[in-house]
């Protein structure tokens, strides 16, 4: 690195000799005052003057005057060159900026050898210069860019005299995570934007920290921002140990750590829900190594009342392993349901029991998964063990209850599932239902309540339930309605003598009570194993039909083809009535008018409105068995209006042929006239 010099002197062998001496180096010249301020103003990178005290005219002490009282020279070094030793201006020149003397004739050796210290000198210092610019660039980058706040503090105590005098200066980013000014940070003090909750501490340490005590300290506190909104913040303050003068200063580098506190905050909370949770879940959580004995790693307090121990001695098999507590039943088919889940990576759900350390066997359910790394390798399994006992013992109730009769007697829906499960096996076995109606008990309801009715039911339950077995199943279908469900039987025989029993303890208990009842039986067979409904509707007719028997020895009544054409020409009767009832096919109403006779003087007196029914099915069908089915069904109140209508026709036309004084009878049902 070549320096630049000026050369300041109106000798040209001077010039010469030191221009050769000093090849290396940038010389420039100049021969007066004028000049020499000229060529520095050119050549701002002068370092070095070398200044002849004896030109003519020329004041060199009042030119180094002129340097030092300008600014853009205080780089400038002068080494004086005169034939005079005048020590007063050589003691005023080293005040002006003089660094070395050189006493004429130039001895051009010394004059090189004190150019050539004097240039490392300033090399020196420029290398060092430029290195504290790059360190300087380098922390103002830093300051400014750095994703902190940064707070310096230095005090004025040595320059001022004056204790607690001192600047502040703030980064940009320490302004933006409070949104406020340097200028309102000053005004305020970091004091006035600090928590009142986290100020106490904060200047304890602080004191701490001016007094010597500490050297530093860290502290997550909330401050203000510019809306008055708290933000959390992690602040280090530490102190700056600077040379002298300086006194007490100090750093504060502040972060934001309002998010992550949020989230700490959160995960603290959601812990203590879970610790909630934990504690108040009927069972326990657990996480486990995945192996057949499922080695614990983890139980929540919950184990102790769901195993009867402390969660420690399931932990690690250092008491048992809780597949020990499962039930031995269970074991397996648990293990296989695990093995399915995680294979399929889906969630485990099963219900099991377990026999506690008490020995007290309880329904739990278990509901977990397979917990996996980032490689699909299996690493534990978690989940959450419940206690549901109470809820299957609930369901048990509910189950008995959904298939048994109040008697304790299985229901109708239980004898539908099993006859479904039983006929649709390939081999099906000579079965029958043999149902004993006791319907009329109803009028024991009447006379004497239904307490009284139902326990009378309730005797007769127990005495039919010891004629009961595996192949002969007892239900009760209804209130006063049993079923037995034969199995397999030989023949009819065999029936009938079944049926006898079981009419010797019906008449031990209705005998008394002057009631009658009717047994109906009902052989399952190929072609109607299929229909359970059809099943149960034949049984029903049958019971019925032995019930309406008057002959005592024929209340047990098989159904057969007779009964079955009559139930068949019962439903299109219904069917068609139906019809009529609704305001279709009225034509086929009929009326027969039969006339009525005075005896007196042997003319007729009136008609009575006789009905018919014409059925399309059935031909014409008389009132005796077509007015009871829709007295039953309820359709002969719009069929009794048709009759009535046309009888009122016929009478009309009577009138019109001035028979005034005939009248037409019309039979009406009692049903009719309570609808009326």
């Amino acid at each position: 690195m070549s320096i630049n010099i000026l050369l300041v002197s109106t000798s040209m062998s001077d010039r010469q000799n030191i221009r050769t001496i000093l090849n290396e180096y940038n010389i420039f010249t100049a021969a007066n005052e004028a000049e020499t301020m000229r060529v520095l103003e050119e050549h701002e990178d002068i370092c070095l003057m070398l200044l002849d005290m004896d030109i003519p005219g020329v004041n060199g002490i009042g030119l180094l005057e002129s340097l030092k009282a300008s600014n853009a020279y205080n780089n400038l070094h002068t080494i004086i060159m005169s034939e005079q030793e005048e020590q007063e201006n050589v003691a005023e020149g080293l005040q002006l900026g003089i660094i070395d003397y050189i006493k004429k004739p130039i001895d051009l050796d010394v004059l090189k050898g004190k150019v050539d210290v004097k240039a490392k000198i300033l090399k020196t210092q420029a290398l060092l210069q430029k290195k504290y610019k790059e360190a300087g660039i380098i922390f103002e980058t830093i300051y400014m860019q750095v994703p902190v706040g940064i707070s310096v503090y230095f005090e004025d105590y040595p320059y001022t005299g004056k204790s607690g005098s001192g600047h502040y200066y703030y980064n940009p980013e320490y302004l933006r995570i409070l949104g406020r000014t340097e200028e309102e940070l000053l005004e305020l003090g970091w004091e006035a934007h600090t928590h009142p909750d986290d100020l106490e501490k904060d200047l304890e340490n602080f004191e701490k920290l001016k007094s010597g005590e500490i050297d530093s300290y860290s502290m997550e506190k909330r401050m203000f921002r510019a809306d008055g909104s708290p933000i959390w913040v992690q602040i280090l303050v530490a102190v700056i140990n600077l040379p002298e003068p300086c006194a007490f200063s100090y750093i504060t580098i502040l972060q934001d750590i309002d998010d992550q506190k949020t989230i700490s905050m959160e995960l603290i909370e959601s812990e203590r829900s879970k610790s909630v949770l934990l504690s108040n879940l009927n069972g326990m959580a657990y996480r486990c190594a995945c192996n057949s004995d499922r080695t614990m790693e983890f139980i929540s307090t919950g184990c102790h009342a769901l195993c009867g121990c402390e969660p420690e001695r399931l932990i690690g098999h250092k008491g048992c392993s809780f597949d020990e507590l499962i039930a031995p039943e269970y074991r397996e088919r648990l293990w296989q349901e695990w093995e399915i889940a995680l294979r399929d990576k889906t969630q485990l759900q099963s219900e099991y029991e377990i026999i506690d350390f008490n020995g007290k066997r309880k329904w739990v359910m278990e509901l977990g998964e397979g917990v996996f790394d980032e490689e699909g390798e299996i690493e534990a399994l978690e989940g959450i063990i419940i206690d549901i006992s109470a809820r299957k013992d609930a369901e048990n109730k509910l189950l008995y209850v959904s298939q048994h009769h109040w008697t304790g007697l299985y229901n109708l829906h239980h004898l539908e599932k099993t006859l479904e499960e039983d006929l649709s096996t390939e081999e099906r076995a000579h079965s029958a239902l043999i149902s004993a109606n006791l319907n009329p008990i109803y009028s024991l309801t009447v006379k004497y309540g239904m307490q009284y009715s139902q326990h009378l039911t309730a005797k007769i339950a127990a005495a039919l339930a010891k004629l009961a077995n595996e192949q002969r199943i007892l239900f009760a279908t209804a209130s006063h309605r049993f079923v037995f469900y034969l199995k397999a039987y030989e023949d009819k025989d065999e029936l009938v003598d079944f049926c006898n029993e079981i009419s010797v303890i019906l008449k031990s208990f209705l005998d008394m009570e002057r009631i009658n009842f009717g047994i109906g039986v009902y052989e399952i067979d190929e072609a109607t194993a299929d229909d359970v409904e059809g099943i149960f509707y034949a049984i029903r007719l049958a019971s019925e039909e032995a019930l309406a028997s008057e002959d005592e020895k024929g209340n047990i009544y098989f159904y057969d083809e007779e009964l079955e054409k009559r139930v068949y020409r019962g439903n299109l009767m219904r069917h068609e009535l139906a019809s009529v009832a609704e305001g279709e096919d009225q034509d086929r109403i009929l009326l027969q008018y039969q006339p009525i006779i005075d005896l007196r003087d042997k003319q007729i007196s009136g008609f009575e409105a006789l009905a018919r029914f014409d059925s399309k099915g059935l031909g014409r069908i008389l009132p005796l068995e077509f007015i009871p089915i829709a007295e039953e069904t309820k359709d002969i109140i719009p069929i009794g209006k048709v009759i009535i209508q046309k009888a009122c026709g016929f009478l009309k036309r009577l009138q019109a042929n001035g028979y005034d004084d005939l009248n037409v009878s019309i039979n009406i049902s009692p049903i009719q006239l309570i609808s009326e």
